[in-house]
């Protein structure tokens, strides 16, 4: 018997096809679309078993419908269970993403010894597997995540955020050991067409250079950027890259590729414009060559597991590494979203540096916010005992995660443009590029040096004046403060305002009439006809607005 045979009673193609736990408040039928991923369900089903060694398929369940992948459970008669990833289109390039995700978590199990799911079976190519989809099939990692102790009445001393910390810091630790040759992505050699293969070693220094490390190359990037809303279709330069410059070229020249094929509308030619800037700062603001790492892309605490069985919690396994690239060090080192808090300032005292405390007046305030300033503070002393283990672990790596003003954070804000000008020619991306020229101009002199009379080393490449330096802060301020209304009204409905709109299904219908109406107050307030129309102009939700999570990658 079959295994589909056996599935018919509990399982339907239709939930496995498409997206049925969330909808968008705008441009739904577009996100909808774009994860409809039919594939043979069978012919998946042959494979997992033949894999898992076993006789029969018992189970096979939907767990995760994300944003960028669906995600299948399947179970087997001797006791294997399979976790199945199939991405969307919008994920990432056709194979190479897929090609990029099972090199990388080969690598980072062989070569760094860090436990992440050891993959059973695969495919990058549709059409050379009967599924006739990607995918990725994976042993299931025993254990919880992390993220299931967000909330909990545990003492700080017993909280599994704060207990796993070693194993973190250690894991970012090994992680920056190791300095690629290359920028762009990680593949099996094989799987990297010779022509955009540098014959480099892997790494700069020989003695991280093995037999098993020889496996592996540095191929083309799987960066959106250079896939997103057609982009796929241009002839451009995709790297690898030899250094930080030749990289930063390459952003721009995709920029401008983009907006020649029609694939980004500039009828003023502002993009255009602004294109033609980056490229003049380009030679002041490239670092010479940097450190090229690999980094988990977002490791919050659902991607963290932990074997919490135990008297002494461990780390089990890092999952979800896919869009992992190697990059320039001061584009990838981040504090793990696990140890992260942006929020509460008005009732925890916390920052880097700095031991949490709530604020003064905590006990005047009602139940409902006492009760949030302490899930705060219980998160601001996760992540302050993140930076102490790793101040004592690897100082070099907190300051490069901690410090405003030394570190990767300096390097992140000289090239800031570069992390801008693919963006788009839409109102809110120009807005972000204008702003990170303008921080340039800011810094000018530290970037160029100072001359004896205290004038900068060498010109601004390009006319820029203290009159477009206080326009474009008062642009920036004024979309902020329409934005936060905005964000509030979001805030309102639980619904994250960098998740274009995202609610669950069964909410849908119920929370766009509430989020209208939210929105029409906020209007029908507003003290003058400047502010309603540009908080009209920022509203996130507008239909037929850039769903940058519903552009296709092929």
């Amino acid at each position: 018997m079959s295994c589909r045979a056996m599935h018919t009673a509990v399982y339907d193609e239709h939930e496995l096809f498409s997206m049925t736990k969330y909808r968008w408040l705008y441009n739904n039928e577009k996100q909808l679309t774009a994860r409809y991923m039919p594939f043979n369900v069978e012919a998946l089903l042959n494979i997992a078993t033949q894999s898992a060694n076993a006789k029969q398929c018992t189970s096979l369940e939907k767990i995760h419908d994300g944003t960028f992948n669906r995600v299948l459970d399947l179970k087997f008669d001797n006791g294997v269970e399979y976790v199945v990833k199939i991405p969307f289109p919008i994920t990432g390039p056709k194979h190479l993403c897929t090609a990029s995700e099972v090199a990388t978590l080969d690598y980072i199990r062989t070569e760094l010894s860090i436990p992440v799911p050891e993959v059973r079976s695969w495919s990058s190519h549709a059409e050379r597997t009967p599924v006739g989809t990607e995918y990725i099939m994976y042993e299931n990692i025993p254990g919880t995540p992390l993220s299931y102790y967000d909330i909990t009445d545990l003492t700080l001393e017993r909280d599994p955020f704060i207990r796993i910390l070693p194993a973190v810091v250690a894991i970012e630790t090994k992680m920056t050991e190791r300095a690629f040759s290359l920028i762009g992505a990680l593949y099996y050699k094989e799987d990297v067409p010779e022509h955009l293969r540098r014959d480099w070693p892997l790494h700069t220094k020989t003695e991280y250079r093995s037999p098993n490390s020889a496996r592996f190359c540095v191929g083309p990037t799987i960066e959106r950027e250079f896939w997103r809303a057609g982009r796929s279709t241009l002839d451009i330069d995709r790297g690898p890259w030899p250094d930080d410059r030749a990289y930063m070229v390459a952003l721009g020249k995709c920029a401008s590729a983009s907006i020649e094929a029609g694939l980004d509308a500039d009828p003023d030619g502002a993009y255009r414009d602004l294109v033609s800037k980056y490229e003049k700062l380009i030679p002041f603001i490239a670092p010479e060559r940097t450190a090229v790492a690999l980094w988990h892309p977002e490791l919050h605490a659902g991607n963290i597991i932990i074997n919490d069985k135990k008297e002494e919690p461990s780390s089990g396994g890092i999952i979800d590494w896919q869009g992992s690239v190697v990059a320039p060090y001061y584009r990838q080192f981040q504090v793990p979203p696990a140890y992260e808090v942006d929020e509460g300032t008005e009732l925890v005292v916390h920052g880097p540096g700095v031991a949490p405390k709530l604020v003064d007046g905590y006990d005047e305030l009602s139940a409902e916010e006492q009760d949030r300033a302490q899930r705060i503070l219980r998160r601001a002393w996760r992540a302050y005992m993140h930076e102490i283990y790793l101040r004592r672990q690897d100082e070099k790596l907190a300051m490069d995660l901690y410090s405003h003003d030394d570190g990767a954070n300096i390097l992140r804000l000289t090239t800031m443009p570069s992390s801008a000008i693919t963006a788009g020619a839409h109102y809110e991306a120009l807005l972000y590029t204008r702003w990170s020229l303008k921080m340039i101009w800011d810094v000018w002199i530290p970037i160029v040096g100072i001359t004896e009379d205290g004038g900068p080393a060498a010109p601004f490449p390009f006319p820029f004046t203290e009159e477009d330096a206080q326009r474009i802060d008062e642009e920036l301020k004024q979309y902020r403060h329409a934005e936060s209304i905005c964000n509030d009204i979001l805030t309102q409905f639980g619904i994250k305002p960098e998740s274009e709109g995202l609610v669950k299904a069964e909410k849908y219908e119920e929370t766009k009439k509430a989020v209208e109406a939210a929105l029409q107050a906020a209007l029908d307030g507003a003290p003058s006809a400047e502010e309603r129309n540009r908080i009209a102009e920022v509203w996130p939700l507008r239909e037929g607005k850039v769903s940058l999570t519903a552009e296709r990658c092929w």
